[in-house]
């Protein structure tokens, strides 16, 4: 799921569930239809087949039409407006692992050379330590952890390169346990990611911080 500018809503979709997203259309959003991409990595020993097509996510760098893309697993629950982050540069995200930023959501400049060279190195193999988009996406965009933390410029211009987002645009759910409320330095506490099991998504209401 993506957001554009600060008003248009947008879903890509494999062809085969385009009967599934008619309800979004006629709410407004902008529905993408595309063809899966190949996964090369799905006969890896250690390969989870629930993201066998994750790789789909790569489509966000096609879109052209588009100044900046915010891509959104649907596990991300919004606790402000965030429209700061089309601010932000070619490619932006958090990390919530020390050393691995997290591709739950990120910020990315559609480009078609990107978006063609991504394509070029699954056909070619390009390591991938999950053989999922957070591997791929995370080789892709190595030097990532040695970029600079990401201010929102207060006249409302765009930023250039590569930028860490704070912390507070990814908080896992359980981070409310540390001290039974929404605390977390460095930016704001806009976004609650689920990334744990399949059981503890935000659609089971267990899930939810007590």
């Amino acid at each position: 799921m993506m957001f554009k500018d600060k008003n248009e809503t947008m879903f890509l979709i494999i062809m085969r569930l385009c009967f599934l997203w008619h309800r979004e259309e006629e709410d407004g959003a902008k529905v993408v239809r595309v063809e899966n991409l190949n996964n090369p990595y799905k006969g890896q020993e250690n390969f989870d087949k629930r993201f066998k097509l994750t790789l789909n996510k790569l489509y966000a760098w096609s879109l052209v039409d588009y100044d900046r893309v915010v891509m959104l697993d649907a596990d991300n629950l919004f606790l402000q407006k965030t429209d700061e982050l089309f601010q932000c540069g070619q490619f932006c995200a958090v990390f919530i692992n020390p050393c691995i930023f997290h591709t739950g959501l990120f910020v990315l400049q559609p480009s078609r050379e990107v978006f063609k060279d991504m394509v070029h190195q699954l056909e070619t193999g390009k390591e991938n330590p999950d053989g999922a988009d957070q591997g791929f996406i995370g080789a892709y965009f190595p030097d990532l952890l040695d970029q600079p933390m990401f201010h929102p410029p207060l006249n409302g211009s765009n930023l250039d390169g590569q930028y860490r987002l704070p912390l507070g645009y990814q908080m896992d759910a359980s981070y409310y346990y540390l001290r039974l409320r929404w605390r977390v330095p460095c930016g704001p506490n806009s976004v609650i990611t689920f990334p744990g099991a399949l059981w503890l998504k935000p659609w089971y209401w267990w899930s939810w911080p007590v």
